[in-house]
């Protein structure tokens, strides 16, 4: 056995020599850095350091899913380094008494994201709760309505506020661990959408309840850190912002508008500091009612106005709509009023984008490639340009025999089906409980 002093002797060398190893090791491993997004300095921060956003829309409910990985690699080779995308709520929760679906093959959004995420982009999530005029009945679920006919929808109406509030309980929490500050790609979420355009066609005043519980709701569920925001045009964002520096306003517009005013308006919806300029729907085409031609817009105009967007400094952020459309399977298309009468959206969504509905690369896609080479040192830096996909013409489909609705007693015919329903007027499929 040792004499005592010289095992404690050894005893402290070693603890010495530990402790020297350990300090050695935190010296060269790499520092820890805090994910983060926010808005500092009138710019876009991300881990503390200025960033932009180059970025497109590209709904993954408009895409079969076979097809997710192609069009975001398409996306990627246009030099985007973000996308935009809607969640809608009828997509995910076709039955009130029924959980939501977030994990089934189309409706997978954790692989959707994982999928951006791999290649190098960042996502700008827009949940809602309406979306958009273009899919059917603005995101809402059908049941929504037959719940409660008289439920005032996007209004601080207790019951359609507490659907909103089951809604966004489910899904938030669901989304939480894919936010930026938790390793995730998801840098901002939106409240809402165009909500003052809502305001203003309905002569509404403003309603400031309607908004604060949905920004409540958003910090219950996601955290105090995550960039909140909302999109609206110059013309309505003073209705449709939050005038806050808890929630950051953006503005939309399109080749035809002057970036300067449209963000004159948005820095008037912001606080100092908090005035970074983005375009959150840059128009790359249009949608197209049935009846209507197809979109068929410049492309050397949508590159100056991404240039433009983008400003001399290269500090303002766009978000090209679409990218890509996609389709708008089943009877998932939405509609809109004009001239006080129904015009209901085509089932292609195609919106004369970059990216065409088949996945085919478009003049525009060069164009936007070209503009994000420049803003990216070079297209060395960007993604190689993937090959055309191989397209089929399956001929003409023609129309051997039709029946008039009210010819040959066919309506007759019809109504002595079992299961039939009477009564004076049509009735919405919402209230047969039909949901297509």
């Amino acid at each position: 056995m040792a004499p005592r002093g010289v095992a404690s002797a050894a005893a402290l060398l070693l603890l010495l020599a530990s402790s020297a190893c350990a300090a050695l090791a935190a010296r060269s491993a790499p520092a820890q850095v805090h994910k983060s997004f926010t808005v500092e300095n009138d710019r876009f921060m991300q881990d503390g350091q200025p960033t932009t956003l180059l970025a497109g829309n590209l709904h993954y409910f408009r895409i079969p899913p076979e097809y997710w990985a192609d069009r975001l690699d398409r996306a990627a080779a246009a030099g985007l380094t973000a996308i935009e995308v809607y969640i809608p709520w009828n997509w995910h929760k076709p039955r009130r008494e029924k959980p939501a679906d977030f994990s089934s093959d189309w409706r997978d959004i954790a692989k959707y994201f994982s999928l951006a995420a791999e290649r190098g982009m960042r996502v700008l999530l827009r949940p809602g709760p309406y979306i958009c005029a273009e899919w059917e009945f603005g995101g809402f679920p059908w049941w929504l309505r037959r719940q409660d006919p008289s439920m005032a929808l996007r209004t601080n109406d207790g019951p359609y506020v507490s659907e909103v509030e089951a809604w966004l309980d489910e899904l938030l929490p669901f989304i939480k661990p894919h936010l930026w500050e938790n390793g995730g790609p998801i840098v901002m979420v939106q409240l809402e959408n165009e909500y003052g355009n809502f305001l203003n066609a309905g002569g509404l005043p403003p309603d400031a309840e309607y908004k604060e519980a949905l920004r409540k709701n958003a910090r219950k569920n996601l955290g105090d850190t995550v960039l909140l925001y909302t999109t609206d045009p110059k013309s309505t964002i003073h209705l449709g912002g939050f005038n806050s520096s808890d929630v950051f306003a953006a503005v939309d517009f399109g080749p035809n508008v002057n970036p300067d005013d449209a963000f004159a308006a948005q820095h008037t919806m912001n606080p100092p500091g908090r005035r970074a300029r983005i375009d959150t729907e840059l128009y790359s085409g249009w949608l197209t009612h049935w009846g209507e031609a197809m979109a068929n817009t410049s492309a050397s105009q949508l590159g100056d106005e991404l240039q433009r967007v983008a400003g001399d400094d290269a500090t303002g952020s766009w978000s090209i709509y679409m990218i890509h459309g996609g389709t708008n399977f089943g009877w998932m298309n939405g509609g809109n009023i004009i001239n006080y009468g129904y015009a209901p959206h085509i089932t292609s969504y195609d919106y004369d984008a970059p990216i065409g509905e088949a996945g085919d690369l478009r003049e525009k896609f060069f164009v936007v490639r070209n503009v994000t080479a420049k803003l990216r040192g070079g297209k060395r830096n960007l993604p190689p340009v993937p090959a055309q996909p191989t397209l089929k013409a399956y001929g003409v489909a023609k129309q051997v025999s039709a029946a008039s609705l009210l010819a040959d007693k066919a309506l007759s015919a019809l109504c002595s089906f079992r299961g039939a329903i009477p009564g004076k007027t049509p009735l919405p499929m919402e209230d047969l409980g039909e949901t297509g």
